[in-house]
């Protein structure tokens, strides 16, 4: 702070202005944003000083919080996620499927689409969520002789108005289970 100081009161920058971490008189520490102006006397020396303290204790906790989630974030999108935005009408507005473009699919080739028309039978569940209704549903399709098995969470979009979803890829727990009941079946 000093040395900010210091260069303020020699004109070595042309304002004063500095976020410093300052110890309360009870013990704790207050983010604060320390601003001032000066008035030099016809000798160039400094004979006034005035400023303000701001408090950004509060604001530095909401960046740190976001920074936080920000991380947690960009672990989350390493999963095998499917990550999608519908409007009101069912048009895809987002999508991040890194898990789909194993097989080819980009969040190109869906955005922009209607989900009604690509997945017909989540109609029902779409307009549910669409309204409020949080939906959880398993969606499996064949796509290119690969059965694949997505757990769906879908949900009221407050942000936007439509829905957002999240599906996650059980194509290997749904086959395990096919397989398991199908032994069951033959031992019975």
């Amino acid at each position: 702070v000093w040395a900010v100081v210091t260069a303020y009161f020699e004109k070595r920058i042309p304002s004063y202005q500095c976020t410093c971490r300052l110890r309360h008189r009870d013990g704790h520490y207050l983010w604060i944003l320390s601003r001032g102006m000066a008035c030099w006397n016809e000798h160039g020396k400094v004979s006034r000083f005035i400023g303000t303290h701001t408090d950004l204790t509060a604001q530095k906790q909401v960046e740190a919080k976001l920074a936080k989630f920000g991380q947690l974030t960009e672990q989350l999108l390493q999963l095998p996620l499917v990550i999608y935005r519908v409007n009101q009408t069912g048009l895809i507005t987002e999508a991040r499927i890194a898990d789909l473009e194993l097989l080819g699919i980009s969040s190109a080739d869906v955005i922009g689409q209607n989900i009604f028309e690509m997945f017909p039978t989540v109609r029902n569940s779409v307009e549910k969520a669409l309204v409020g209704d949080q939906q959880n549903f398993l969606y499996t399709f064949d796509y290119k002789g690969t059965q694949l098995a997505y757990e769906n969470f879908l949900a009221f979009d407050k942000v936007e108005g439509g829905a957002i979803g999240i599906a996650l890829n059980v194509s290997e727990r749904v086959a395990a289970e096919q397989a398991l009941r199908e032994s069951e079946q033959y031992w019975r």
